[in-house]
């Protein structure tokens, strides 16, 4: 679900770790909007100062997966840039002293690490590595959801960080009508924003049939809590799709109509229930708002014992004595990700292929790691 905002700055609330990265970087790409109006950008970098350190990043992650050194090395030098001028930038908001402008505008280069960083995120290539999103794809070409939404959150909040402290250093050195590279970083925003929507439309194409065994591997290994867990781990795993999560007791199943397709799985068992869930594009959820296209599920009350939507809402219509009601949901536009009605799910579920393999790291990386802790930079 893509999120906007219509408020101050000052007034945002919290950035949450556990929405997925297209709808933080909706938001944070707002927030950046209203600042950069504001000509102030301070309260933003402290949020994003603050979520990054509740991060688990994959940063060690993506370095192995570049395997060479002159990759890791730019990289790492961007991040460090930054890094070490959010520090200054930070400093400087909470005591605008002398000594603490003079140690900012030492980061009058920092667009140098920044724009990269930003190309890297769109879809661009460090050197000549090889693109941030295939290093997330396995032989099967089956994405990591988990692994690239840690990485794409904790690169954008560099990116945008990075965007502040330039555009603040702007502002000062032109008397605060400059708005040159707060331009440019909202237009690269928008270029991340629109990439990652593609490449989860991409993703979301192999997953298409893996995801009968996906789920069966989550059921068997730590069974769900609540149709509420069970729409966290997956949303987790599939950040492309929304889920439409149904817990009845046996002899319990939905029934389904309308115009908006919706792709059906079932069959998992736990505790004496079973699981069923609908799930499509993570960009068109359900409202209850009337529209073209409707969903209509219809389920016992007596046998249903929970339920979630993720991110869509349901109009529901249950009638005093009877046993069976209906869920309504409504789309502007059909959902056209795993649509095929003619493509079988795979449920020889002998093997698990939900999760693309990650590299180990070998001998020179962790040498690497161990000298980049101390300071230094690498080169062979």
């Amino acid at each position: 679900m893509i999120a906007s905002t219509t408020h101050s700055a000052s007034n945002t609330t919290k950035l949450e770790v556990t929405n997925t990265a297209l709808s933080l970087f909706c938001t944070i790409r707002d927030f950046y909007q209203i600042s950069a109006d504001n000509g102030d950008s301070g309260e933003l970098t402290k949020q994003l100062s603050d979520f990054k350190q509740n991060l688990n990043t994959g940063l060690s992650s993506l370095l192995a997966r570049l395997d060479k050194l002159t990759y890791q090395n730019a990289l790492t030098g961007y991040i460090n840039r930054i890094d070490s001028c959010e520090i200054d930038y930070l400093n400087y908001v909470a005591n605008p002293s002398v000594e603490s402008k003079t140690n900012l505008m030492k980061c009058s280069d920092i667009m140098e690490s920044v724009r990269p960083l930003g190309k890297y995120l769109s879809g661009d290539k460090i050197l000549d590595s090889p693109l941030l999103f295939d290093l997330y794809k396995n032989k099967e070409s089956i994405c990591d959801g988990p692994a690239m939404e840690n990485i794409y959150k904790t690169l954008f909040t560099d990116y945008v960080i990075g965007c502040t402290v330039a555009s603040t250093i702007e502002r000062i050195e032109h008397g605060g009508i400059a708005s040159l590279y707060s331009s440019e970083c909202k237009d690269t925003m928008s270029k991340v924003i629109d990439y990652v929507k593609s490449l989860y439309h991409t993703c979301a194409l192999p997953s298409c049939r893996s995801f009968h065994c996906s789920v069966q591997s989550i059921v068997s290994k730590s069974p769900p809590g609540s149709p509420d867990d069970l729409d966290k781990r997956l949303s987790e795993m599939y950040p492309w799709f929304n889920f439409l999560i149904f817990q009845f007791l046996k002899g319990g199943k939905t029934t389904v109509g309308g115009n908006f397709f919706a792709r059906h799985d079932d069959g998992h068992w736990t505790r004496g229930s079973t699981y069923e869930i609908f799930f499509f594009d993570g960009f068109k959820p359900l409202t209850k708002e009337k529209h073209v296209f409707s969903l209509v599920i219809q389920v016992s009350r007596k046998l249903r014992i929970g339920l979630s939507f993720g991110n869509s809402l349901m109009n529901f219509d249950f009638h005093d004595g009877l046993d069976l009601g209906t869920y309504v949901g409504y789309a502007p536009e059909n959902n056209f990700l795993c649509n095929d009605r003619n493509t079988e799910d795979n449920r020889q579920c002998t093997k698990y292929t939900g999760i693309s393999s990650i590299l180990i790291p070998g001998l020179n990386f962790i040498f690497y790691l161990f000298f980049m802790q101390r300071g230094f930079v690498i080169f062979f």
